[in-house]
C-alpha cells in the first residue's frame, strides 16, 4: 500500500437515466428484488434498499422505460453485470419483466 496512490483522469460516456423511471421501479418492486423474491435490505432510513438494472443496456440501445428496467438486491444486480450465467440471467430477467408488464413470451 502508500499513503500517495497514482491517479489519473479518465474520460468516459454515460447515459443519463430518468428518475422518474427508477423511482416507479422502486415503488413497483415494493421492496422485494423482482429476479429472486427477497426482500432488500433496510437502510438507515427504513427503507428498503434495492437497485435498478437496465435488461437491455442503454449501451446496446436499451429503452429507458419500465419495461426495460428490473428492480434487484446487489447481489443480483453484481452478478447480472459480472457473473459467469450473465447471458441465461439476461433471458430470465426478459421473461420476469414481459410477466410483470402483462406481456406475453416473445412480443
Amino acid at each position: 500500500g502508500t499513503d500517495t496512490p497514482d491517479h489519473s483522469l479518465s474520460e468516459k460516456w454515460s447515459y443519463a437515466r430518468d428518475k422518474k423511471v427508477r423511482d416507479a421501479i422502486l415503488r413497483r418492486a415494493k421492496g422485494k428484488c423482482e429476479f429472486c423474491g427477497n426482500p432488500g435490505f433496510m437502510t438507515r432510513s427504513g427503507k428498503p434498499y434495492l437497485e435498478t438494472h437496465h435488461v437491455i443496456s442503454l449501451a446496446n440501445e436499451g429503452a429507458d422505460k419500465p419495461t426495460n428496467v428490473i428492480a434487484l438486491c446487489p447481489n443480483d444486480h453484481r452478478e447480472a453485470h459480472f457473473g459467469k450465467r450473465r447471458a441465461g440471467i439476461e433471458t430470465e430477467m426478459i421473461l420476469k419483466l414481459k410477466a410483470i408488464n402483462g406481456l406475453t413470451p416473445g412480443k
